[in-house]
C-alpha cells in the first residue's frame, strides 16, 4: 500500500473508534453534534501524530491519510459495526535512504518566525 512517505510500506494501521450512541453497535453514526465531532478528530490527528513521531524515531518512514469510504474501510480492514475508521498509517523503511535527523536544518531564524506581542 504506497503512500506519499513509504513508497511501498510494510503495513497500514488504521486509526479506529467506537462510535458514539445508542445504536453504535447496529449502525454507524457520526457524533451527535459538531462539538464533539470535532474533539474525536482532534484526538485522532493527536494519536496519529504521535503514532508517526515514535515510528520516525525508530527509522520507519510514514505517511496518513483520512479514511472516507468507511464501508469500503469495514470490508477491507474487517473492523465491527460501531466502529469509525479516521486515518490510516502506512508504515515502512524509505526507500533510498535512512530515515534520520537532518544534522543541520535550513530554517529561518527563529526570531524571523516568532512574534511576540505584535507581528
Amino acid at each position: 500500500m504506497p503512500t506519499a512517505g513509504t513508497p511501498s510500506c510494510a503495513v497500514a494501521v488504521p486509526s479506529c473508534g467506537r462510535r458514539p450512541g445508542p445504536r453504535a453497535r447496529r449502525e454507524a453514526r457520526q457524533p451527535e453534534d459538531q462539538l464533539h465531532h470535532d474533539w474525536l478528530l482532534y484526538d485522532f490527528g493527536q494519536a496519529t501524530a504521535h503514532m508517526m513521531l515514535a515510528a520516525a524515531d525508530l527509522g520507519i518512514g510514514s505517511g496518513h491519510s483520512a479514511v472516507r469510504d468507511q464501508g469500503q474501510a469495514q470490508r477491507v480492514l474487517g473492523f465491527p459495526d460501531g466502529y469509525l475508521a479516521v486515518y490510516l498509517i502506512g508504515l515502512g523503511y524509505p526507500a533510498g535512504r535512512p530515515l534520520r535527523p537532518i544534522a543541520r536544518p535550513d530554517r529561518r531564524p527563529f526570531d524571523d518566525v516568532v512574534h511576540w506581542d505584535h507581528w
